[in-house]
């Protein structure tokens, strides 16, 4: 549905995107991957305790406000997305 995307671990640059404040949005979508756009995969907390897999998108991205699109309801439908 979204096309093939090349995707990256990030650990160097989650520290870039959290935040101690637990009331900043930062705090509750965490990035875990990254795509060749620069896009981020990431876990979103704001809804749900367990966290929807959205795309953060970089070129929309504001300080603690990230626009997102929802990509899978949960981490196990998301692996097997990348399993098809």
């Amino acid at each position: 549905m979204n096309g093939w995307y090349d995707v990256e671990v990030i650990i160097t640059q989650i520290g870039d995107r959290l935040t101690d404040n637990e009331d900043i949005v930062g705090m509750n979508v965490v990035p875990i991957a990254a795509l060749f756009s620069r896009d981020f995969i990431c876990l979103d907390y704001r809804e749900t305790p367990e966290p929807v897999v959205v795309i953060w998108f970089h070129e929309e991205l504001e300080v603690f406000s990230p626009v997102t699109q929802k990509v899978a309801p949960n981490i196990l439908e998301f692996f097997e997305l990348l399993s098809e």
